[in-house]
């Protein structure tokens, strides 16, 4: 708020970031900086208009959406939507490939996952369903892994090839960081060798600064050479210059939401980046 009174001669704000979930919470801050005092001297107001804000047990629960008509009407006058046809003209290509994995392709069921679910069922101590839903989820991209680490050995073929993989697990991604170095040796061995490939890997508790994640991503942009970058996607998906580097981009795990989907993929199609 105090950004906003500051006598600036023009406000231009850009994002290209999805509100997520749609909450109109999310929009007062850039709001406030554009238009100074046009949504309420203070967020209070906006939340009991906009965000159906009423007070609960532990304090004041905005996470509503009300009066959509009205918000969208009044921002209209100060917001313009450019299209993804506009934005993303003049980037690098992107190609999506969706495929479906027959159970021959599957490997058999995780059996610490198997255990971890089975406990949290008979013991009843998760909260809501989302906890079961997210082993569900763990499980199914387990079942992957053999054909994921082939994909991504696969895609290191021809030289000077660069991938990255985004799992959902920290435990997967250590495990499939190790698979993947164990298959470009023994692909070494073979008649069919992958050269000197860097391998590194990272999720939001390794390394656990921000500022050392984004290291990590410029660490594999700027590599001369092969690499393969593994990681969680809620640590690495949004916010990261460097994966647009990527020859090849293996979302091996579905994020638990649409827009965060729409940011993993926002990794790969940027300025200066190859065609992934």
């Amino acid at each position: 708020m105090l950004l906003s009174r500051l006598p600036f001669e023009a406000r231009i704000g850009v994002t290209a970031t999805p509100m997520g979930q749609g909450l109109p919470r999310r929009l007062y801050g850039p709001l406030d900086v554009l238009w100074p005092g046009g949504f309420g001297l203070g967020y209070r107001s906006f939340s009991l208009r906009y965000c159906g804000a009423v007070q609960g047990e532990y304090g004041t629960k905005d996470e509503g959406a009300t009066n959509e008509a009205e918000l969208r009407a009044r921002a209209s006058f100060l917001v313009h939507e450019v299209t993804r046809s506009e934005s993303h003209r003049d980037l690098p290509p992107l190609r999506v490939e969706s495929p479906w994995l027959s159970v021959e392709d599957l490997d058999r069921a995780d059996a610490d996952l198997d255990k971890e679910y089975s406990k949290k069922v008979k013991a009843a101590d998760f909260t809501s369903s989302t906890d079961l839903i997210e082993l569900q989820r763990a499980a199914a991209a387990a079942k992957k892994r053999s054909w994921v680490v082939r994909r991504v050995l696969d895609g290191l073929r021809g030289g000077n090839q660069k991938v990255v993989l985004f799992a959902n697990r920290h435990d997967h991604v250590e495990r499939w960081a190790l698979e993947i170095e164990a298959g470009i040796v023994a692909s070494n061995k073979t008649g069919d060798p992958l050269g000197d490939v860097r391998v590194t890997w990272g999720h939001g508790a390794s390394p656990a600064s921000p500022d050392a994640r984004a290291g990590l991503a410029k660490d594999f942009a700027d590599w001369d050479g092969s690499a393969v970058f593994v990681g969680t996607g809620q640590a690495f998906g949004s916010s990261l210059n460097g994966f647009e580097h990527a020859d090849l981009a293996v979302l091996a795990a579905l994020p638990w939401r649409a827009d965060e989907l729409v940011q993993w993929r926002g990794r790969f199609d940027r300025h200066g980046g190859r065609p992934t």
